[in-house]
């Protein structure tokens, strides 16, 4: 999709008035990449940016008024000349990176370690990622030469690193110790729902007096690295201890009612603050992650967080002041601090409060914008100009 928006005129404060930005993700609207960086994009042009997307896979949730650009990883070089890349993501990194000339202004962003390894979009505790990827235990084929040609790739294309988290920042620092990656948490915009609870909950029809817990990732049950084949054991856990409690899995392909679970697809924004409204406890069992914005909606939503303490979450959450951490793995202690947080009113209000504090004052939409517009500045200083 391409949005497009009138030069500025006139000298801005960060000199960034010349700069057009060409923003790709593979996948259209859906998954973490594709809406921080379209979250980024549309904040940029309400600062009169002039923006435009790409993207490889169409998933059929285009915004009103948007002109389709669906392109090839490798055509993504020829795409708006004299335009600033900006990569998110891509099915094919290798063939992406191959098209864009080494003079040519790029940023890329890890929102994932794919461009790190020989495949696998997060490693856990395979140290393939740093030696080589060779004799790959997932299975991946050509790992090796997959992995070699990346890292030769970036080299050669000598993009601006960044990623929203210190713990992935410190695995690019590790392959890259000569290019340190800027650090740019994302953000999330304010919440679209004004309802309160019991208003948000008679929207959807949920009952009003039922403790509501929340699970959600992109494929819903199915999604691996989100632990989601271990949904319905972690709510029978709170439910053995809670009767009341009706679980709600959101993210996967069809809308059931079973018992005291509802399952949903993929939301619109919309609804999904909606939900998280209507929710009083978001639970959040990840094997592998790097900066949810998940998480970063709860928190602006003012609903409190019991989640797995990997990856990046850390940085979002902090332990018993803003939110829940369990370790990876260990589901009946998520079920313990899931339980703590729905029998303790007050608890779960101050971590909620401080949660909310925190994100509207770090996790915004804007600041991750600004961020952004220092990083492009410093990009174009630093290099000739394709």
């Amino acid at each position: 999709m391409t949005f497009t928006c009138p030069r500025r005129t006139g000298r801005q404060n960060n000199d960034a008035s010349a700069l057009s930005i060409h923003i790709h993700t593979c996948l259209q609207s859906t998954g973490g990449a594709a809406i921080a960086a379209k979250t980024l994009g549309q904040t940029l042009i309400k600062k009169n940016f002039a923006i435009t997307f790409s993207h490889e896979l169409t998933d059929n949730a285009a915004l009103p008024g948007a002109t389709e650009n669906r392109i090839n990883p490798e055509q993504i070089g020829l795409t708006s000349p004299g335009a600033m890349l900006h990569l998110h993501s891509s099915h094919n990194w290798t063939g992406c990176l191959s098209s864009i000339r080494a003079n040519r202004l790029t940023a890329l962003t890890f929102h994932d370690c794919r461009p790190l390894t020989g495949g696998c979009v997060y490693p856990c505790d395979c140290p393939g990622w740093l030696e080589a990827c060779q004799n790959c235990q997932r299975g991946f084929q050509d790992s090796f030469h997959q992995q070699q040609n990346l890292r030769k790739l970036l080299n050669s294309v000598t993009p601006l690193l960044i990623t929203p988290s210190r713990w992935l920042g410190r695995m690019v620092s590790r392959v890259f110790p000569e290019n340190t990656p800027l650090i740019i948490p994302n953000g999330v915009n304010a919440p679209l729902c004004g309802l309160s609870k019991k208003e948000a909950r008679a929207k959807l029809a949920l009952p009003p007096k039922a403790a509501i817990v929340m699970f959600s990732a992109q494929g819903g049950e199915r999604a691996v690295y989100k632990a989601g084949d271990h949904w319905r054991s972690i709510l029978g856990g709170i439910s053995a201890s809670r009767p009341d409690v009706l679980g709600l899995f959101i993210g996967g392909e069809g809308t059931a009612r079973e018992e005291n679970l509802l399952i949903w697809p993929h939301l619109t924004s919309e609804l999904m603050s909606t939900f998280m409204k209507a929710a009083d406890v978001l639970v959040y069992p990840s094997l592998a992650d790097n900066h949810p914005l998940l998480i970063l909606e709860a928190m602006r939503h003012g609903l409190p967080v019991a989640a797995s303490l990997v990856g990046g979450i850390g940085e979002q959450i902090e332990d018993r002041k803003t939110g829940l951490l369990t370790p990876t793995g260990h589901w009946m202690k998520l079920v313990e601090a899931t339980l703590a947080l729905l029998n303790s009113s007050d608890l779960s209000r101050d971590l909620a409060l401080r949660a909310k504090h925190l994100a509207d004052k770090h996790f915004t939409a804007e600041r991750m914008a600004e961020e952004h517009i220092k990083a492009y500045v410093r990009l174009a200083a630093g290099r000739k100009r394709d």
